[in-house]
């Protein structure tokens, strides 16, 4: 089964997040996503969508992504219910992970995702497929098969100086943008240094609630390991020149178009080598 190919439903009641893993699932050239920040819309979705693939925030407010799972596999009626189940959430750990087994969903992958992270964990799920098992006691795929599960990648802190303390954004994306100039033509070898960069830049961009910088680092960081090949270079090239903009622009109308532009001009480059 190809990830391209999947109806999508994500639930993320974190509008920036939201905006983050619609991009990493355009990039992956998924054409048909729907998003819902809450998991009561999200029923209503199901109810009468037919969706191959639902992305759930396991924290959702109200009815969570272990007792959502466990609800939809009963819903008789939805044409979602046999679809592939993965939630999403920054405490990862064995017993969370046996919960979502034991409620019927398919992988549950740590925050924050990167694109490689999702499409691999995806895969995984894909070219194994669980038996659908429907009895008085459960309803969903066999759980004697496991569930496949993703941790976040920890990366370590370079030797290289990260930011002085109360070091300004735009300092930030200025030398983010030097390292990234250094990998593309080869005067540094290793990504991390950057990476720690546009880390920085994201955490930065999170507590002051600026949607379009999220977007733009992020893309960014999930695009340098495919420096190497034509969309990696034609995504790195969009997000430069987004960051380099989006460090002068103004009003927050200017900078979403901004984000929004790199972000098709990725899914595009990505639609055009499939």
């Amino acid at each position: 089964m190809d990830v391209r190919q999947q109806h999508v439903l994500l639930i993320e009641p974190n509008k920036y997040e939201g905006q983050i893993l619609t991009d990493l699932l355009r990039f992956a050239g998924v054409q048909e996503i729907r998003t819902e920040t809450n998991a009561v819309t999200g029923l209503e979705a199901v109810a009468g969508g037919a969706f191959t693939l639902i992305l759930m925030e396991l924290d959702c407010e109200g009815v969570e992504g272990v007792a959502f799972t466990r609800r939809l596999r009963r819903m008789q009626q939805s044409p979602s219910r046999k679809a592939t189940v993965v939630l999403l959430t920054k405490r990862l750990s064995r017993p969370v992970a046996e919960a979502c087994r034991i409620a019927g969903a398919n992988a549950a992958i740590a925050k924050p995702v990167s694109g490689a992270t999702l499409v691999s964990t995806l895969n995984k799920v894909f070219a194994n497929p669980r038996p659908f098992v429907e009895d008085a006691n459960y309803v969903g795929p066999c759980r004697r098969a496991g569930i496949v599960t993703a941790v976040a990648q920890r990366r370590r802190r370079s030797d290289v100086e990260i930011a002085r303390p109360g070091a300004d954004v735009r300092e930030l994306i200025a030398r983010a943008l030097t390292g990234v100039d250094d990998l593309v033509s080869g005067r540094q070898a290793r990504a991390g240094a950057c990476e720690d960069l546009l880390d920085e830049i994201r955490e930065r961009a999170a507590q002051a609630e600026d949607g379009p910088l999220m977007r733009v680092s992020a893309a960014l960081a999930n695009h340098l390991d495919a420096r190497e090949s034509p969309i990696g270079r034609a995504a790195i090239g969009a997000c430069v020149d987004g960051l380099g903009a989006l460090a002068s622009a103004g009003g927050d109308p200017e900078r979403a178009e901004i984000a929004e532009r790199v972000c098709d001009s990725i899914a595009r480059a990505t639609r055009a080598a499939a």
